[in-house]
């Protein structure tokens, strides 16, 4: 079986399928020889590299990448449907709001909305069989992941030179936010994993 990950970020995927799967088993780039010849192709996490303009022809240069009868699986988050999740309503989402509108600024790949319109993409590019499972994030992985979301927000205002006034208001919103998060607030996403097979 050939697998090409996309969008390998660490090489997780493939890291630990490694230790399941024969020797045999290596990381290859795409050469010509390659298109046509993987069993499945895995992308993950490319709502905030690819721009809508750009969806339908990196799903048909992914369908060029698959065998007859192969697959490609998709997962990624809806940046779109983020929103404030709390354990108890009477928890005030507020700090966490204004972090998130500190990512949103200008950069559209920060509120990109084509992740639901995967499945038509899938289809338009001739895959069939296509299966989508949409899921909210839990509770317990939200409060991480925004946790972990604190440090890169930091790094970015950090390396942005701001003001003294500006750097005091971001560190009022972290402590808020840290505040609140603790107490069971999180920006939610909803998670999407669409699968489509290329026919014989």
């Amino acid at each position: 079986m050939r697998i090409a990950d996309i969008g390998t970020g660490t090489g997780i995927l493939l890291t630990d399928l490694a230790a399941k799967l024969p020797k045999s088993v290596q990381l290859d780039e795409v050469p010509e020889h390659l298109i046509g010849a993987y069993d499945l192709v895995s992308v993950r996490h490319f709502a905030f590299v690819l721009q809508e303009h750009e969806l339908q022809s990196a799903v048909k240069n992914l369908f060029r990448l698959l065998k007859p009868g192969g697959y490609l699986q998709w997962i990624d988050v809806d940046v779109s449907s983020q929103r404030i999740e709390k354990a108890r309503p009477e928890i005030n989402g507020e700090p966490q709001e204004r972090i998130m509108n500190l990512f949103r600024g200008n950069d559209t790949r920060l509120s990109s909305a084509w992740v639901p319109s995967l499945s038509s993409r899938f289809s338009g590019a001739g895959l069939i069989n296509v299966e989508v499972d949409q899921r909210n994030t839990p509770h317990y992985i939200g409060q991480q992941l925004f946790e972990s979301g604190f440090l890169a927000v930091e790094a970015l205002t950090r390396n942005n030179h701001l003001d003294d006034d500006k750097a005091r208001e971001i560190e009022d919103i972290f402590r808020d936010s840290a505040r609140v998060t603790r107490q069971g607030s999180y920006a939610g996403l909803t998670r999407y994993t669409v699968i489509g097979q290329k026919g014989l």
